[in-house]
């Protein structure tokens, strides 16, 4: 059983695909929703990561300075050097995998946007906005008087 509700908008909803009435075809597999509650750990487990990383070249860097023995010394600098340079990338990509709350937004919110029910509400909004604004003006006038 595949089909699990048919709106008012023309939207069919499958178990996998969501099929819109504009014909793109979204694929929502079990994998991809793993992924996607995954993202804050891997989020974390990168930011972790290069903190981690980055503390322990410093300190190797600092160490490596501190050291008296010139051959040391370089050789710990370069261990350093290379555990910062790994440091960073690590803490790139922290910064470009979206968050859980963000790639829901971005998987979901076009798909809503784009629907044909929120176009309706869209032409709607200005008489509803108008109308909502002379009760309030109504609401506000009795209150005047009464005071």
């Amino acid at each position: 059983m595949w089909l699990l509700y048919k709106t008012t908008t023309q939207e069919v909803v499958t178990k996998k695909t969501i099929k819109h009435e504009h014909g793109k075809d979204v694929k929502m597999t079990e994998s991809t929703l793993y992924w996607i509650t995954r993202l804050d750990g891997i989020n974390g487990f990168l930011v972790g990561f290069g903190s981690t990383l980055a503390v322990v070249s410093a300190i190797y860097l600092l160490v490596a300075f501190l050291n008296a023995s010139f051959d040391e010394t370089e050789l710990n600098a370069k261990v350093a050097i290379v555990g910062l340079l790994i440091a960073l990338p690590s803490f790139i990509l922290a910064v470009f995998v979206p968050t859980t709350k963000e790639m829901a937004m971005i998987k979901i919110l076009p798909h809503i946007a784009q629907s044909k029910s929120m176009e309706s509400i869209s032409k709607e909004m200005p008489n509803l906005t108008n109308m909502a604004i002379d009760k309030l003006k109504d609401v506000l006038e009795v209150s005047e008087v009464t005071k």
